[in-house]
């Protein structure tokens, strides 16, 4: 009885209160007498019932206001109405795409960026080395696996909006 006590006392003060349950329980059918174990176990269910409401507040916190509108707007987001000014200085990549499906007859399009290397220079820097297909990114010294954009896919396409991809891990 001693043991399943105590190992409900340790479990309840780790946050395993599952596991703290189900030792006091233990232990009070072994001596359902015993007031010090009724105790024990009212503390573990009032416990129970803070860290439930603890988890129901983080929930309302994050999720309360929806998923895409709970973030405020940065103090130093550039408001832009039409697209910036060509700057010859900044850096150009391109991409090589196919456009079309697996056996049908595919149209080869050159898709080119031009980067902004000087507001987000370590942004760009990364694009661009996975555009070109280098091996140590982010000033690696040694040569790793080949990172590159090359071979592909857009798993996501909206005619005149965007495409996603670029999982270049799998």
């Amino acid at each position: 009885m001693k043991a399943y006590y105590h190992r409900a006392v340790a479990h309840r003060n780790l946050g395993n209160l599952d596991l703290a349950t189900a030792d006091i329980k233990a232990a009070i059918k072994e001596s359902p007498q015993d007031k010090s174990l009724r105790t024990e176990f009212e503390e573990i269910k009032a416990y129970k019932k803070k860290e439930a409401a603890k988890d129901t507040n983080i929930m309302k916190n994050l999720f309360g206001q929806g998923l895409y509108n709970e973030k405020e707007e940065g103090k130093n987001a550039k408001k832009h109405d039409k697209l910036p000014t060509y700057d010859k200085e900044n850096i150009h990549c391109f991409f090589d795409i196919e456009i079309g499906n697996e056996g049908d007859e595919k149209v080869k399009e050159r898709v080119i960026f031009e980067l902004f290397n000087k507001d987000v220079p370590e942004t760009c820097e990364n694009f661009r080395a996975l555009c070109a297909g280098w091996r140590n990114v982010m000033g690696s010294e040694e040569k790793g696996e080949l990172l590159t954009y090359k071979n592909n896919y857009f798993h996501r396409v909206i005619k005149g909006f965007m495409a996603q991809g670029g999982d270049i891990t799998h």
